[in-house]
């Protein structure tokens, strides 16, 4: 099968199709810290840690049925993990990323304004280098 034939597949299909495939790619690039070697020095992968990794990817399914709903459990459950776990994580938030799209893509501006005030009260402080001493948390 040829990439032009691929690609006329690909837009033929439903968006729940194209969800649920978004989906899958993000649980694929976010399952890649638990499963490479990791170096001595870093926190053990648990399975805690990948369930709520999973749960944060998840909502990405019902992305443009409830836009805002899944940004917000996207940051919500990534906050969660940086405060209760210490595992793999992933550098990059590919559920909040997407999400954060998929509300400016479909939401109305009024909708999309008061997402982009939330998301930079919640992304900033986590963001800004605190003040501790190296080492603690």
């Amino acid at each position: 099968m040829r990439i032009h034939e691929r690609g006329e597949r690909l837009r033929g299909a439903g968006p729940r199709v194209v969800d649920i495939g978004i989906t899958v790619l993000v649980q694929a690039a976010v399952t890649m810290p638990f499963v490479v070697p990791r170096a001595a020095g870093l926190p053990e992968v648990t399975w805690a840690s990948y369930g709520l990794t999973t749960l944060a990817v998840l909502p990405l399914i019902w992305r443009r049925r409830a836009p805002v709903a899944v940004l917000l459990s996207a940051l919500t459950i990534s906050a969660l993990y940086k405060l209760t776990l210490d595992g793999p994580g992933q550098p990059l938030p590919y559920p909040g990323l997407i999400a954060v799209y998929t509300v400016a893509a479909l939401s109305p501006p009024r909708k999309r304004v008061a997402v982009t005030v939330l998301t930079f009260a919640t992304i900033v402080p986590s963001v800004t280098p605190s003040r501790r001493p190296a080492g603690t948390r």
